[in-house]
C-alpha cells in the first residue's frame, strides 16, 4: 500500500511538474538587464513569459509600497505569471558574487512572487520580517539562493503555492525578530491561519539544502493540511536553536504523506533540541503516512529519538542511523530497516521498480519517465536528471535544465 502510495506521489507531481523549461523548441528567453532597485522594481512589475531578469552585481535595497514595489508588504514583488513552456527567471549576473535584495527594515517580505512558473537562482536576500515568500505561486523553482538575517522565516511556501522545487540553497540567522517564528523552510501555514491563506501547500521539495547554523526554530517546519513533501539530501546544524515555540526538532511534520530521507543533522551539543524529527497532529487526519528513511542524525547524547510520532500520527521508516546510539522510535513508527523483501524498504536493490534504486545508465527514450538521480546516454554523453522528467532530451548547451551533463 505504501509503495503504491509513493508511485501515485511521484507520478502525481510528474504530470503536474512536467519541466516546464523545453529545451528543443523554446526560442531565446528576452533579457532584461538591471542595475538599480528602481530598475528591478519596474522589471517585476512588467514580467512578461519568458523574460530573464538579470540583476548586475551588487546590493538593492527595496521599498515597500505601490510607488516602489507595487506591494505594501513586500520589499521587491511580482505577480506575474510565466507558462510551462516560458517559465519568467531571475537570477544574479554572476552566480559565484551573488546580487544582494535587502529590505530597509525588519518587516514584511524582502521578495514576494504571487505569481505561477518561476525561476529564482543565485540570489541573496535578507534584512526583513521574512526573505522569500511565494504565495499561490506554483510550478516555480528556488534555486541555490542564500537567506540570512530574518526577523522571522526566512523561506516561506504559503496559500496554496504547490510544486515548487528548493535545491541548494543556504539559510542561517533567522529569528531575529521572534526566535520562536525563526523557521529556516516553512510550508503551508498553522489551521488558525487558514481563513487568510491557503493551506493546500502540496507536492513540494527541498533538496540539497543547507540549514542552519543559527536558525532560531525548526529548519523546516511542515503544517497540517499539506501533502506530498519531499525532503532530501538536506544537511542541518542545531547550533542556535531557540527552543521558544515548542521549537525542539530539526524537521516538525503536521503535514501527511511526507518523505524525509538521506538528510544530515548536527545537534551541535544545543540542549532545546530534544529528537531530531517530530510528527504531531494538529488536525484530526493530519500527521499520517509519512516515511523517514536513510537519514543520518548525530544527537551527542543517547536520548531523545530519531523519530518521535505523537498520538494519532504514523510513519514508516528504514536505514536511519544515530550518532551515538540510543533511542531510535517512539510511537506510531514501522522500522522496515534490513528487511530487503519489504516492497516499502525506499532502498531495496531488489526492487526493479523502486525509484530511488542505482541503475546503471541507459540510452535515453522520448517516452520513458526519469526522476531525480537516474542517469542516462544520449548522443555519447552521459547526463543524470536533476528532477522529474518526460519527454525532455538532454541539451548541454542549456545549464538550467533537467539533466547534468556528466561525462
Amino acid at each position: 500500500m505504501k509503495k503504491i502510495k509513493n508511485i501515485i506521489i511521484v507520478m502525481t507531481v510528474l504530470i503536474l511538474f512536467v519541466l516546464f523549461r523545453s529545451t528543443g523548441s523554446q526560442a531565446a528567453a528576452p533579457e532584461i538587464y538591471v542595475t538599480t532597485s528602481q530598475e528591478l522594481f519596474t522589471a517585476l512589475r512588467n514580467a512578461q513569459p519568458g523574460d530573464e531578469i538579470i540583476i548586475a552585481e551588487g546590493f538593492y535595497e527595496g521599498k515597500l509600497g505601490s510607488s516602489a514595489s507595487g506591494d505594501g508588504s513586500s520589499f521587491f514583488f511580482s505577480d506575474r505569471n510565466g507558462t510551462v513552456d516560458e517559465p519568467i527567471i531571475l537570477r544574479s549576473e554572476n552566480p559565484d558574487n551573488k546580487s544582494v535584495l535587502s529590505g530597509s527594515r525588519i518587516s514584511g517580505q524582502v521578495l514576494r512572487i504571487t505569481g505561477d512558473y518561476w525561476i529564482i537562482r543565485d540570489l541573496k536576500l535578507t534584512y526583513a520580517q521574512k526573505g522569500l515568500v511565494l504565495d499561490n505561486s506554483n510550478y516555480s523553482q528556488i534555486i541555490n539562493c542564500e537567506v540570512y538575517h530574518t526577523g522571522n522565516e526566512a523561506i516561506h511556501l504559503r496559500d496554496n503555492s504547490s510544486f515548487t522545487l528548493v535545491d541548494g540553497c543556504t539559510v542561517t540567522d533567522t529569528g531575529f525578530q521572534t526566535a520562536g517564528y525563526g523557521e529556516g523552510i516553512y510550508i503551508g501555514s498553522a489551521k488558525s491561519s487558514w481563513t487568510n491563506y491557503g493551506e493546500k501547500c502540496d507536492y513540494n521539495i527541498i533538496q540539497n539544502c543547507m540549514i542552519g547554523p543559527n536558525v532560531t526554530a525548526e529548519h523546516i517546519d511542515i503544517k497540517e493540511g499539506t501533502t506530498g513533501t519531499i525532503v532530501r539530501n538536506c544537511t542541518m546544524y542545531g547550533q542556535g536553536m531557540s527552543g521558544q515555540n515548542y521549537a525542539d526538532s530539526f524537521i516538525d511534520v503536521k503535514g501527511n504523506e511526507v518523505l524525509i530521507k538521506n538528510n544530515i543533522g548536527f545537534r551541535s551539543n544545543n540542549p532545546v533540541i530534544v529528537d531530531a524529527f517530530q510528527i504531531h497532529s494538529q488536525l484530526t487526519g493530519w500527521g499520517i503516512d509519512n516515511e523517514i528513511s536513510g537519514n543520518t542524525v548525530h544527537m551527542d547524547i543517547a536520548s531523545g529519538y530519531v523519530i518521535y510520532a505523537a498520538n494519532n500520527t504514523n510513519a514508516v521508516t528504514s536505514g536511519n542511523i544515530r550518532f551515538p546510539a540510543g533511542n531510535m522510535y517512539y510511537g506510531s513508527v514501522t522500522d522496515n530497516s534490513g528487511d530487503i523483501d519489504d516492497p516499502d524498504d525506499p532502498d531495496d536493490p531488489d526492487d526493479p521498480d523502486d525509484p530511488n534504486t542505482d541503475i546503471p545508465a541507459d540510452t535515453y527514450s522520448n517516452t520513458t519517465t526519469y526522476v531525480a538521480g537516474d542517469t542516462v546516454i544520449y548522443q555519447g554523453h552521459t547526463y543524470r536528471a536533476k528532477w522529474w522528467t518526460l519527454g525532455v532530451a538532454p541539451n548541454p548547451t542549456d545549464p538550467w535544465g533537467v539533466w547534468e551533463l556528466i561525462v
